[in-house]
């Protein structure tokens, strides 16, 4: 019986020591603020105001991120922040009235 506990900690102990050397995806507050929007968030990206609408996660092998569809005075805009994990940083995409551009994160503001 002894034996036995023992093998059952030395299983879990290289559980976890496995699921902590895991290959994670780590973010700043900063990214990770941007990443957790919800609808109904107010922002400012590139100084337009808009109004999350809707959000959806996105998972791939290489990336990882969130597109959200907002609503701005102009009509409706995509938000496509993306975590490239080969690269280990946010690419950001805007696009409104069918003009898109790439942002830095510091072009978009949160306020809730």
């Amino acid at each position: 019986m002894r034996d036995r506990g023992r093998s059952v900690w030395r299983s879990l102990r290289g559980m976890i020591a496995a699921w902590w050397r895991v290959d994670r995806v780590r973010v700043s507050p900063r990214e990770g603020e941007l990443l957790r929007l919800r609808p109904k968030s107010l922002v400012t990206v590139d100084g337009v105001p808009a109004e999350v609408l809707r959000r959806k996660e996105m998972c791939g092998t290489l990336t990882q991120g969130v597109l959200y569809e907002c609503q701005t005075a102009d009509g409706m805009a995509l938000l496509d922040i993306r975590i490239s994990k080969a690269a280990g940083r946010l690419e950001i995409s805007w696009s409104l009235s069918g003009r898109g551009e790439v942002l830095l994160e510091h072009q978009i503001e949160v306020f809730g």
